[in-house]
């Protein structure tokens, strides 16, 4: 639902997108592996906090979590505020340039999920995600079945093609972070629909 101003400007979102903007300077705790990879810690309370460890608290056996949860949150917030910054951008230019670094971000995060510790918080034999415990540099995934290892699944969204050919100057950030963050560039996918009907890719 949105209510429109004058200029056709989807008013309610506009207040949605900066009182959620604000939110993170209180959504969590970020720790960065030594090569730069950024992901949830120990101290946000993702959605299942019943579990080995007391997250709220310093470990009992030092280091702290790499937390599946807590980072596909954070992920799933950027991937959100990107989709709302570029509805806004459609109708006002000056939401590009934060929509490209809500992209940036949201891709960052899924790039360190999934290589976190040289394997990422994915486990390919279980085909779960599990948070890692993160000690003297070495992960050990905490192999424990629950809401935890399902939340990554969120973490996704959808551009239309569409969308980005009206936001050029998105659509140029975009392509140059692509292009020269290679190493980022995998955690997307591209789909080509010419020659095929709208709606059934």
């Amino acid at each position: 639902m949105t209510a429109g101003g004058a200029s056709g400007t989807p008013v309610f979102l506009e207040k949605v997108f900066h009182k959620t903007a604000l939110s993170t300077s209180h959504g969590g705790s970020t720790a960065k592996t030594p090569t730069g990879e950024t992901y949830s810690a120990a101290g946000f309370l993702g959605l299942d906090n019943i579990g080995v460890f007391d997250r709220s608290k310093p470990l009992p056996t030092g280091g702290h979590l790499a937390q599946a949860d807590g980072t596909a949150w954070m992920a799933f917030y950027c991937s959100t505020m990107l989709s709302i910054a570029l509805e806004l951008a459609d109708h006002d230019r000056a939401y590009e340039d934060v929509a490209s670094k809500f992209f940036e971000h949201f891709v960052a995060i899924a790039d360190a999920m999934n290589t976190l510790g040289g394997t990422g918080l994915w486990d390919e034999r279980d085909g779960f995600y599990y948070d890692q415990l993160v000690r003297h540099g070495h992960s050990v995934p905490l192999r424990i079945r629950s809401m935890v290892g399902l939340i990554p699944l969120y973490a996704v969204e959808v551009i239309d093609g569409d969308l980005i050919g009206r936001l050029p100057g998105f659509k140029k950030r975009m392509q140059w972070f692509l292009e020269h963050r290679s190493d980022l560039a995998c955690n997307t996918s591209m789909m080509n629909c010419e020659g095929v009907a709208r709606g059934a890719c």
